[in-house]
């Protein structure tokens, strides 16, 4: 199943695609109109969540943040993670409660 997800954070927009091939994340990406310092960090998030489960994905973000000092005003790693796991259903676009777009 593929996944698309569009969520408004207080710290900016987050844009997270993957996909779900036996319960476990691939081609995982992650993009959007948010800070991440330092930036080149955010290419090694993509790829230390593939091969994850959408429930280990809170305490590898959170993980994550602490070993390489990660700052993301406005977006706290609970969050990202609740971003990019808060999905309906696959490929489906819509809208959230909040006024975010949802894919």
């Amino acid at each position: 199943m593929k996944f698309r997800v569009v969520k408004k954070l207080a710290g900016g927009l987050v844009r997270a695609a993957y996909s779900l091939n036996g319960g476990r994340i691939e081609d995982f990406q992650i993009t959007g109109d948010f800070f991440f310092y330092p930036e080149e960090k955010l290419a090694l998030l993509e790829k230390e969540v593939e091969g994850r489960t959408p429930a280990e994905l809170h305490g590898v973000i959170r993980d994550f943040y602490e070993r390489h000092g990660i700052e993301s005003p406005g977006i706290s790693p609970e969050e990202l993670a609740k971003a990019i796991i808060d999905v309906k259903g696959p490929e489906k676009r819509g809208e959230e409660e909040d006024g975010s777009e949802k894919y």
